[in-house]
């Protein structure tokens, strides 16, 4: 009989506590890794502006050094680093290792200011500066093209003289991605390139 009452006292079940605790365990995970992806694609949005920052740091350097204007072509999903040939006087290509073309992840975009001229389809854009056959540059002149269709007329430039573009570049989520978060890089056209976090939220 007594062995009979140990048993029955071993197969016990769990009690309400330890359901519980077992429970709250698993909510905390379960917020933690919610959290992770979050912060995931910010550290990712301040890695692209970042990426961006060292391009156009780099890219002034270079043009210091070697004498010569560089410039920056950006869309909405991908920016590449152009040449001014002395010779044709055209942009050019700079297609090298450090200074190939960049695309950002599907769930990424940008949008950019230069001197106060903001991308197309903003509601204070003056004019067109997008890529393609019928792009139009800021002085309303016909865009150079690599005979792609790629535009090669560049929206920031980096002068020889180390004078650099006043710009805003902003990487934010693309538009069927939900994310409030928005990495901005600035130039006020002397100093280096500054890189802050906006809250789509304070913006409202």
């Amino acid at each position: 009989m007594k062995g009979f009452s140990n048993s029955i006292a071993n197969q016990r079940g769990f009690t309400l506590i330890e359901l519980l605790v077992v429970l709250v365990i698993i909510s905390m995970f379960s917020g933690m890794i919610v959290l992770s992806i979050g912060d995931n694609f910010s550290r990712e949005l301040r890695g692209e502006a970042e990426r961006f920052q060292r391009l156009v740091v780099a890219a002034t350097d270079e043009a210091i050094y070697t004498s010569s204007q560089l410039g920056v072509v950006i869309d909405k999903n991908s920016y590449s680093l152009v040449r001014l040939d002395t010779v044709s006087q055209s942009w050019q290509p700079f297609n090298t290792q450090a200074f190939r073309m960049h695309s950002l992840p599907e769930s990424m975009k940008m949008t950019w200011s230069v001197d106060g001229f903001t991308r197309p389809g903003t509601e204070d854009a003056p004019q067109d500066l997008s890529f393609g056959d019928d792009a139009v540059d800021a002085n309303n002149n016909d865009d150079e093209s690599d005979g792609s269709g790629l535009n090669l007329t560049p929206q920031l430039l980096m002068l020889s003289s180390g004078e650099v573009s006043v710009f805003s570049v902003e990487f934010s989520a693309a538009d069927n991605i939900a994310n409030n978060q928005i990495v901005e890089v600035l130039s006020d056209g002397f100093s280096a390139p500054s890189i802050q976090s906006i809250a789509v939220d304070s913006l409202d």
